[in-house]
């Protein structure tokens, strides 16, 4: 459609007196101002002595009585843009032939023989899988099937955190709530999602709890408590069938899981080794690195807490490691929220040191934040939109428009 618009209205510039016309379009941002837009009337107005605006709807005129099948409507707008709107058939036509292709629809070859590993939706089990890790899932599934469809080999993966702060918080709430509960998956994902904001809210703001959680903590990454240990291997278990139950639904299947928890021993035994190297420092009991000697625009960030524990950095620095041994990869991309920018622009630089080569291979791309009205989501507070029930509304209101 859009090499047709371009033969009519280069045809039609010239026969008005404009030499060589090109014609280029854009796709609009808003729905309201059609499926394709051009701005060519801005472009030529000065030539033919004439408004802009003026032009705009001399072509729209024009154009109105040519025979521009599956256009049902042209628009000419201030300054002097012109929006087309295509019809129902256009779009029918589309999709039959997208479904009638199949996945040889639109197939590439530009990265053929590409090896690429893409990281996105990355839950945290024993908290919910809210709308924020839904709207990362589409946007991580639709960029491995663009690449895929380039020609590149892709594998999905999901790095899950396992371990950790907010593990011993949902335990603690767990305890707290009387222990394991019966019930159907969601039942029990959501009663251990409801643990968890109970066990976050009292670290806040109670000094007692924020100590049991700590100890909690400490025992889970020793293994040295068997009740809490159960408790959490239960609470796991429920999270990861949930998870799948969702990914399911959204058409997901990852070619490989990971686990911070299979990194903890690793991102210790590199830290420290690079401790040695001079790229990591102790600091107050911890080990940091001092990002802003490498790059004035970064900071420092903690790899090893003072009690001992490898944070997200370290673990993160150990999973690329990890995850370039299981699949030797020539990209490797990793998708989260735009909150995270600062963090993986230190933590790459981190890894630059230790492995430049699969620091070259790997980037970051990050979206937008999804916000309530009332402000930004917390899974701390309990305020955030589950995956689960913004899917059962999609399902609803479909049910609704099919009636």
């Amino acid at each position: 459609m859009k090499d047709i618009l371009q033969k009519e209205i280069e045809k039609l510039l010239k026969a008005i007196g404009v030499k060589n016309p090109k014609v280029t379009f854009e796709y609009p941002t808003r729905m309201d101002f059609g499926d394709l837009s051009t701005n060519v009337a801005m472009v030529y107005a000065k030539e033919l002595s004439k408004n802009p605006l003026e032009l705009s709807n001399e072509i729209k005129e024009i154009l109105a009585h040519t025979q521009c099948a599956q256009v049902w409507k042209i628009e000419a707008v201030a300054p002097g843009f012109i929006n087309f709107y295509f019809d129902a058939e256009y779009f029918g036509k589309n999709i039959e032939k997208i479904l009638k292709d199949g996945p040889a629809f639109a197939k590439g070859f530009s990265l053929a023989k590409q090896k690429v590993i893409i990281e996105y939706t990355v839950t945290n089990v024993l908290k919910p899988m809210h709308i924020g890790h839904l709207l990362g899932n589409v946007i991580g599934e639709s960029i491995s099937r663009i690449i895929e469809n380039s020609g590149a080999e892709v594998k999905r993966n999901n790095y899950q955190g396992d371990s950790g702060l907010h593990v011993a918080k949902a335990v603690w709430g767990i305890l707290k709530l009387g222990g394991k509960k019966e019930g159907s998956t969601v039942e029990k994902s959501d009663y251990i999602g409801n643990s968890y904001v109970k066990g976050a809210q009292a670290y806040d703001d109670d000094k007692q709890s924020k100590t049991e959680i700590k100890e909690i903590n400490k025992k889970l990454f020793e293994k040295s408590d068997s009740e809490l240990l159960d408790l959490y291997q239960w609470g796991r278990q429920v999270s990861l069938n949930h998870f799948e139950e969702l990914y399911k639904k959204l058409g997901t299947k990852f070619n490989f899981y990971f686990f911070e928890s299979e990194v903890t021993e690793s991102a210790l035994q590199v830290v420290r080794e690079f401790v040695k190297k001079g790229l990591f420092e102790e600091s107050d009991g911890a080990v940091v690195f001092h990002g802003e000697k490498y790059d004035p625009k970064l900071h420092t960030r903690v790899f090893i807490t003072s009690e001992g524990f490898p944070t997200y950095e370290a673990k993160d620095i150990a999973h690329a490691l990890r995850k370039y041994e299981k699949y030797p990869f020539d990209t490797a991309i990793i998708v989260t929220a735009n909150e995270q920018d600062e963090y993986f622009k230190v933590m790459f630089r981190a890894l630059q040191e230790i492995s430049p080569e699969i620091a070259s291979k790997t980037q970051h791309i990050s979206h937008g934040l999804l916000k309530l009205s009332s402000g930004k989501m917390s899974s701390r507070t309990g305020s955030v939109i589950s995956a689960e029930s913004l899917i059962e509304q999609v399902k609803e209101k479909i049910r609704d428009k099919m009636n």
